[in-house]
């Protein structure tokens, strides 16, 4: 597993779904392991449609740049 292209996206997620209450504890060790698809179905598109357009953005802007890693995303404020 990728940090830069997998876990760290997927653990962006995660924060900004329980920081909104939209989930609660989940197995990180299985959110981390599931294929895309299945993680991004369950995880980030099937929340309302202003939470999903920001949720695929936040996940796909964390995979996409090295650049990620020095500064915090200005979307992750909007969830």
């Amino acid at each position: 597993m990728s940090l830069e292209k997998r876990t760290m996206p997927r653990c962006s997620i995660i924060k900004a779904l329980r920081s909104k209450g939209l989930i609660g504890d989940i197995s990180l060790s299985v959110a981390l392991c599931m294929p895309e698809a299945k993680f991004l179905e369950k995880y980030a598109t099937r929340f309302p449609l202003e939470s999903k357009h920001l949720l695929l953005s936040l996940y796909h802007e964390r995979m996409g740049s090295k650049a990620n890693k020095e500064k915090p995303s200005p979307s992750s404020d909007l969830l």
